[in-house]
C-alpha cells in the first residue's frame, strides 16, 4: 500500500495545479445494515466536499480500513480532478491524524474542524434518503 500511495503522491506532483479550494473529508457508520452473505454489515460511508461552494466531490463505501481508505481516495480524487487543494478540513482527530501523513508530501495542510457544516448537511441529507 506504501508504494502505491507513493506512486500516486509522485503523480499527483507531477500532473495537478495547487489551487485555492479547501476540501473537508468525513467519514460516519451508515444507520442501516448492508447485508453481506449471512451476516449485516454497517459500512462507513465517506465523503469529500468542496467547502468553499459545498458541491460534494466524492463518496465511497467501506467496511475495511477507513483511514486507507480515505487516504487512497483523497489521492485519487486529486489525480482524477488534476488539482490539489490548498488545505483539507477533516471532523475526526484519528482521521485526520492518518491524512496528514499523506498529504504531508503535497504540502497540503490538514486541519481538524469537528463541527464542518457543509459535512453535517450532506451526512444529514445521506442519512434521510436512507431512511426513507
Amino acid at each position: 500500500m506504501k508504494d502505491h500511495l507513493a506512486s500516486l503522491t509522485k503523480d499527483i506532483l507531477d500532473t495537478c495545479a495547487l489551487t485555492q479550494q479547501s476540501w473537508t473529508v468525513g467519514c460516519f457508520r451508515s444507520p442501516q445494515p448492508v447485508r453481506r452473505r449471512e451476516t449485516a454489515v454497517y459500512p462507513f460511508l465517506c465523503v469529500w466536499i468542496d467547502r468553499d461552494s459545498g458541491r460534494l466531490l466524492n463518496t465511497t463505501i467501506t467496511d475495511g480500513n477507513v483511514e486507507e481508505t480515505v487516504c487512497d481516495q483523497t489521492l485519487r480524487l486529486m489525480k482524477n480532478c488534476l488539482q490539489r487543494p490548498k488545505r483539507v478540513f477533516v471532523a475526526d482527530e484519528e482521521l485526520a491524524g492518518r491524512i496528514e501523513q499523506a498529504m504531508q508530501n503535497l504540502d497540503i495542510p490538514v486541519k481538524l474542524d469537528a463541527e464542518s457544516p457543509g459535512f453535517e448537511r450532506v451526512r444529514e441529507r445521506i442519512i434521510a434518503s436512507i431512511n426513507s
